[in-house]
């Protein structure tokens, strides 16, 4: 939700995970929790999930999939798919390349982003290019009232976590999420995300004003 503001996953660069997002919490599936993190996880029915004390933001093994359902008001929706693709380098930095395919995203857009200590950074997409210095997009480890800044896509957001343990129920499952919410400085624009720790974004909710972009996922398939 790219080159506006950035508040939403990728495409409209105001907001997002993001994909939004995009695109985009703490969480893993019952079956998971047997099996453990490294094990495969697919979930096209949805299955309970609860909440696991390790783990990374947005699984970037390759081959993973996420299938999100979007509407934007009375203007349009659908689905869009994303999927890990290949490894790239960024300023030294290996990172994964991540392709939209479908809906509003059409065929040709895609991101960069890494997992680290700290949290889920963005590199770049087809719009900004690959960046110097990443915005930070999710905090992880993290709390209630942390905030932080991002600023490469457009202006800049100011984010706050406003909850750790939110339960969302989306067509993929009921999860326990992390909230995280973002204003563009200087506006009423505002953006909220809600991931799964070891999952992704599994909703979103982008406020323009006159303007609204929500996306809730509906299957994944991730290692």
């Amino acid at each position: 939700m790219k080159n506006k503001n950035f508040l939403s996953l990728p495409i409209l660069c105001t907001f997002l995970i993001i994909i939004a997002g995009l695109s985009f919490y703490s969480c893993s599936s019952d079956e998971d929790k047997s099996k453990g993190n490294d094990k495969n996880k697919d979930n096209d029915n949805g299955t309970e999930t609860e909440i696991k004390s390790e783990g990374v933001v947005m699984p970037l093994t390759l081959k993973n999939t996420w299938k999100c359902n979007y509407e934007t008001g009375k203007i349009d929706k659908g689905t869009f798919t994303m999927t890990t693709v290949e490894n790239q380098t960024v300023n030294e930095t290996e990172v994964t390349k991540i392709e939209y395919i479908g809906g509003i995203y059409g065929d040709n857009y895609w991101i960069l982003l890494k997992n680290t200590d700290d949290g889920l950074y963005f590199y770049g997409d087809n719009h900004t290019g690959k960046l110097k210095t990443p915005d930070l997009w999710l905090k992880y480890p993290c709390k209630e009232g942390d905030k932080w800044e991002t600023s490469k896509q457009g202006g800049v957001v100011e984010w706050e976590i406003i909850s750790m343990s939110e339960i969302v129920k989306v067509p993929a499952g009921e999860f326990t999420c992390i909230h995280a919410r973002g204003i563009t400085k200087g506006t009423s624009n505002a953006a909220d995300h809600w991931w799964a720790i070891n999952v992704g974004e599994v909703k979103f909710e982008v406020d323009l004003g006159t303007y609204k972009f929500l996306g809730e996922l509906e299957s994944y398939k991730v290692q």
